[in-house]
C-alpha cells in the first residue's frame, strides 16, 4: 500500500473515531473539522493521537506542530505525517546513494 495522506487520514480517521467514540451519524464530524476547537479531542487526546501516529508511521512528531492551525485537522495531521515520512525516505535514498559512491 502506498503511503500518502490520503491513506493516512483514512487511518487516522478510524483511530479518531473509534477512540473517542465519535459516532458514524456526527454530521458535524469530518477530516477537516478542528479537533480542538470542536471538542472531538482534548489535551489526553492530543497525547493518544501524537503516540498513534508515532507508533504506526515511525516518525517523531514534533511537540508544537499538533498546535499549528493547519494541524489540527485530521487531513493536516496527515500531511504533516507525509510529509514526515518523504523527508525520512529522501535522506535514506541520500544515505544508501552515499554509500554507493563512497
Amino acid at each position: 500500500m502506498i503511503v500518502d495522506s490520503h491513506n493516512i487520514a483514512q487511518e487516522l480517521g478510524l483511530f479518531v473515531r473509534e477512540c473517542f467514540q465519535i459516532s458514524e451519524t456526527d454530521a458535524n464530524f469530518n477530516y477537516d473539522v478542528h479537533l480542538w476547537d470542536n471538542a472531538y479531542v482534548d489535551s489526553v487526546g492530543i497525547a493518544e493521537i501524537i503516540a498513534f501516529l508515532e507508533d504506526r508511521f515511525q516518525v517523531e512528531v514534533p511537540e508544537d506542530a499538533l498546535f499549528e492551525e493547519e494541524r489540527a485537522t485530521i487531513n493536516g495531521l496527515a500531511r504533516l505525517i507525509a510529509e514526515l515520512l518523504a523527508v525520512r525516505q529522501e535522506a535514506c535514498k541520500d544515505r544508501n546513494h552515499r554509500d554507493v559512491i563512497g
